[in-house]
């Protein structure tokens, strides 16, 4: 199998990560020219945004949404602590779900992450209990199974393959490499990218999805500010990142409490949730939302994606898979919380927030979620 990266002149990697450089392509480099701000007024890079509310009801309730999925007209979305997926349309009306909690052979004790096979119209389930990626059809219905021997944190799929990253919470592996490419029967391929075994023991709270599908398969990880291109089982380092002060500096990587530090002095550690738009591309971070400008090669950083219809700020987003013209900021009614927000509007005689009012007198404070919808200028 192949075990090298094509790479080319990119900044440095933390740990020393790879191990060979064969049929080098060059990657971009971005620099932060313009900083950090507080609020990304969301007008400046969307045209519109659409708010969704998920359909409430017991097949469907969510209690977080950790990924979503747009095809064939449908919202995939996980929940993770629910080891659940519900299905809704685009209007957010529910359709159906996938909840097989049990120990037969079309049944998981503990979903890990799925994504859409579009040219099956099926759905593939990656589970942590017990190790396996099972299918489904588009309705919910089980198809077959494949046992896998590693624990895996996402999975994605292309025409060809099926690519899953190793935990880096679990000390046994089968090989000792990060990234996995396999075919649809879940027969490993290729592999890429030595574990590095020193993060194991510096496990962060913070999390986000790092294989992502919109314009293509991106795959990032932390202490590593390259995004890589998954592209027909072959990885490229795509793009490279310089935050400028905000970088964690090499001489610390040695450092037993990474994340510490890099709290303690505003260091970027993580970058997660890779989405491209034709004129965007845009990932979150431990520090906030950042966009980068592919014509002009800005990239721009923000604390919170600020609604100008609603009033209200979100800190993160998540890709829609498959649409690489939208993503997602996911609001809970109860953090709003929006039974407040009508009692406001009853006793502030200068209540102005008519938009957001007008929100909460249809969603009540135990609803599912709601999709804030962006498309990209």
């Amino acid at each position: 199998m192949k075990k090298s990266v094509f790479m080319a002149i990119v900044l440095p990697l933390f740990f020393g990560c790879l191990a060979s450089k064969d049929n080098l392509n060059v990657a971009k480099i971005y620099v932060v020219s313009s900083g950090r701000s507080k609020a990304l007024i969301d007008t400046t890079y969307f045209k519109s945004c659409r708010i969704v509310p998920l359909e409430t009801n017991d097949n469907s309730l969510l209690r977080r949404i950790d990924r979503i999925y747009n095809h064939d007209n449908k919202l995939f979305i996980l929940d993770r602590s629910l080891n659940k997926i519900g299905i809704f349309d685009m209007d957010g009306k529910y359709l159906t779900n996938i909840n097989r909690i049990g120990n037969g052979p079309s049944e998981y004790l503990g979903l890990m992450d799925f994504c859409p096979d579009t040219i099956h119209n099926q759905l593939l389930l990656l589970c942590h209990r017990p190790y396996k990626i099972m299918r489904f059809d588009y309705s919910g219905k089980f198809i077959d199974e494949n046992k896998i021997n590693d624990l895996f944190d996402n999975i994605v799929a292309d025409n060809n393959h099926i690519y899953c990253n190793r935990s880096e919470t679990n000390t046994i592996y089968s090989d000792n490499y990060e990234l996995v490419v396999m075919d649809f029967n879940a027969k490993v391929m290729d592999s890429y990218l030595p574990l590095r075994t020193e993060l194991a023991s510096n496990i962060s709270h913070f999390r986000g999805q790092n294989l992502t599908s919109t314009t293509n398969i991106y795959y990032s990880r932390r202490f590593d500010n390259t995004i890589y291109q998954l592209d027909n089982g072959n990885l490229i380092a795509k793009y490279s990142i310089d935050f400028k002060e905000n970088t964690f500096p090499e001489n610390l990587s040695q450092e037993k409490n990474l994340y510490q530090v890099a709290k303690d002095n505003g260091y970027v550690y993580a970058i997660t949730d890779v989405a491209e738009s034709e004129n965007y591309l845009t990932f979150n971070t431990n520090l906030g939302f950042f966009i980068l400008e592919k014509k002009h090669n800005i990239l721009k950083g923000y604390d919170i994606v600020s609604n100008s219809q609603l009033k209200v700020g979100n800190r993160s987003y998540l890709s829609v898979g498959y649409n690489n013209r939208i993503i997602a900021l996911v609001y809970y009614p109860a953090n709003m919380p929006l039974s407040e927000i009508r009692d406001a509007a009853k006793t502030i005689p200068n209540f102005d927030n008519f938009e957001l009012l007008k929100l909460a007198e249809k969603v009540n404070d135990e609803d599912n979620p709601l999709l804030l919808l962006y498309e990209f200028k």
